[in-house]
């Protein structure tokens, strides 16, 4: 009797110590879900230190995000390029730290999808880092910078995609995504068609500053709105011949090239918050002009679980909401700023040479 009252007394502390351990592990937002950021190469040495993994958690969730996205490997090279070596930025640890930070986390590599070997260890590398905990993968650039045509041919693409999907099933509750810069019209639509076949997510650059518009007969720098609006309009236009698709929009703008600064970021976010469930930055390592405080409280109010509108950017955009009963009417219709043509790329600032596929 005395033993059987033991080993009631040992269930019960056991599960209370289990009760402890699993209340102070935060809970997870929805998918991609929040204001999110890319990184690059900061996360190497929290890669391989539990504590600096703490750390350099803590230290971006301070900054409003809800989610970020690690560069795990580049086709079949695992890890980023420091110093003219590969060093791993990603880890199980470190992927523990964001979670204990409340915030989901994502591995993202570059595509090389020339040939087989590439494409399989690709899989691999990031079946891998679901195992190490990540919440999701994205594929990013899909080879669209390469001078390889087997990069962009529609078996290649087929291949790494369903190979991709297959991984991530194997892992529940996970998700795949795919992101590069969101000239749709410029490739192959059955190219695209594939990349919305088998992914939750697509997250296109929408890089405002590399975008040239027309306007009243001359080349002006998009602002951000409109290029969410014009990447939004290309998506629809992509996807409406794929009706089976459940492929969602997660725009990503970035911190730094050109005149960018903390109030066109806050335009972007600011743009982006009563549409889209989630939404992103590119880049950590880049701190905007003006400080991450300028656009901290701006990024924590685009938080996760917020009510969104069923009006698009582009309906915005074009006719805004008529105001509300009693208000002063406008005198003028808003002209609708999105380009007539669409835009060329640009890179000032040095952007694409720096960031490869960014």
């Amino acid at each position: 009797r005395t033993m059987k009252q033991l080993l009631v007394a040992l269930s019960i502390v056991s599960l209370f110590i289990s009760s402890i351990a699993f209340s102070n592990t935060p809970n997870l937002p929805a998918q991609m879900d929040g204001f999110g950021i890319f990184t690059f190469k900061s996360s190497v040495d929290a890669a391989t230190d539990k504590k600096k993994a703490e750390v350099y958690a803590k230290g971006i969730k301070e900054k409003g995000f809800s989610y970020v996205m690690i560069k795990s490997h580049d086709g079949g090279s695992w890890g980023t390029i420091v110093n003219k070596k590969w060093e791993p930025a990603i880890s199980k640890d470190l992927v523990s730290a964001f979670h204990a930070e409340g915030m989901r986390v994502y591995s993202y590599f570059t595509a090389r999808v020339s040939n087989d070997t590439s494409i399989s260890k690709s899989v691999e590398l990031a079946g891998d880092t679901l195992s190490m905990g990540a919440d999701g993968v994205i594929i990013d650039d899909l080879g669209l910078y390469s001078h390889d045509k087997r990069n962009i041919h529609p078996k290649n693409w087929e291949k790494v995609f369903s190979m991709l999907r297959k991984e991530v099933d194997k892992h529940k509750g996970k998700i795949l995504a795919s992101s590069t810069f969101p000239h749709l019209m410029n490739l192959n639509k059955k190219l695209w068609g594939i990349a919305f076949k088998y992914s939750d997510y697509f997250l296109p650059q929408e890089y405002w500053m590399q975008f040239v518009a027309e306007e009243k007969g001359k080349n002006v720098t998009m602002q951000p709105q409109n290029a969410l609006a014009y990447g939004q309009a290309q998506f629809d236009i992509i996807r409406s011949r794929y009706p089976d698709s459940h492929c969602e929009l997660v725009p990503i703008g970035r911190t730094y090239g050109g005149k960018t600064d903390a109030e066109q970021i806050k335009t972007f976010i600011n743009s982006a918050k009563p549409f889209y469930k989630g939404a992103g930055l590119f880049v950590i390592e880049k701190e905007p002009k003006g400080g991450w405080n300028a656009i901290k409280e701006t990024i924590k109010a685009f938080k996760p679980g917020r009510s969104i509108t069923s009006i698009s950017i582009i309906d915005r955009i074009n006719d805004p909401p008529k105001e509300a009963k009693g208000e002063k009417k406008k005198e003028k219709k808003e002209k609708n700023p999105i380009a007539k043509k669409p835009p060329k790329k640009n890179s000032p600032g040095g952007g694409m040479q720096e960031w490869p596929g960014h």
